[in-house]
């Protein structure tokens, strides 16, 4: 039972890296889809989010609209998304911060703007992404064989 547990604990802390690492993946594609609405419609950020059909990014884009539909300005209600984010998506507090300015620069500038504001964000999400695949390849395994030998090891020290 031991064993059981500490290799689930291991399963469990390697599985929020890869979904840490698709949140990622998710937001990069929302950016591009984003892009690609600034530059041809001339429709307002809610309807945007709105539209937008992305299951990792759900409770992101869904509380935003929310809060924007209680009066909140774009900024505050992005901030108050990306700080009530659930924690099983392993974002870390550099990755919130870097979520949270990336809303802060959405719906202040002209077109051109917010379409340079969402390039460098997408290569700024873009190079943290291939970052972490780099450090996801090692550990993960290595969070799967800490937890299976941690238990083994307790199971020991209990016999």
């Amino acid at each position: 039972m031991i064993i059981v547990s500490t290799a689930w604990l291991g399963i469990l802390l390697s599985k929020r890296l890869i979904t840490r690492a698709s949140f990622y993946e998710q937001m990069i594609t929302f950016i591009s889809n984003l892009q690609t609405q600034i530059r041809y419609s001339s429709d307002v950020l809610t309807n945007i989010l709105s539209r937008e059909h992305s299951r990792i990014l759900e409770p992101l884009l869904s509380n935003t609209v929310v809060h924007l539909g209680d009066g909140t300005t774009f900024a505050r209600a992005w901030g108050d998304s990306v700080s009530n984010l659930p924690t099983y998506f392993g974002l870390n507090k550099d990755d919130k911060s870097l979520l949270a300015d990336f809303g802060n620069g959405l719906g202040v500038s002209d077109v051109d703007g917010q379409l340079s504001h969402c390039e460098m964000y997408k290569q700024l999400f873009s190079d943290r992404l291939s970052q972490m695949k780099q450090d996801n390849d090692k550990k993960v395994k290595l969070y799967r064989c800490l937890g299976v030998f941690s238990g083994m090891a307790l199971a020991l020290l209990i016999i």
